[in-house]
């Protein structure tokens, strides 16, 4: 699966290829894709995030930490997210990366 964004169109700039706009771009797709995940699944976009990690395929464990009690029960309700396959390669494309 890959995800494409198109990201050189600007209103005013017409096409903008620079290595700053195009990162941007990317970090909005990447924001907004984890956004409907959250909406999806019903928690924060930190569980979202901590979902992916532990649907790792290197078995990866969480590391979390934070002085806000809030911060981490939404965390912890990562436990009860389990993203697909097409949503964790989702998240892996939109953040730029390619497959090996």
């Amino acid at each position: 699966m890959m995800i494409q964004t198109k990201c050189a169109i600007r209103p005013g700039v017409c096409c903008d290829f620079s290595k700053e706009h195009i990162g941007e771009s990317v970090d909005g797709s990447l924001k907004r894709l984890i956004d409907e995940l959250a909406e999806k699944y019903h928690v924060t976009s930190s569980a979202i995030a901590v979902a992916w990690i532990l649907r790792h395929p290197a078995k990866m464990q969480a590391i979390v930490g934070s002085a806000s009690k809030q911060r981490i029960v939404d965390i912890a309700q990562a436990s009860d997210v389990t993203l697909t396959r097409e949503e964790w390669y989702a998240l892996y494309m939109a953040a730029g990366k390619r497959l090996p």
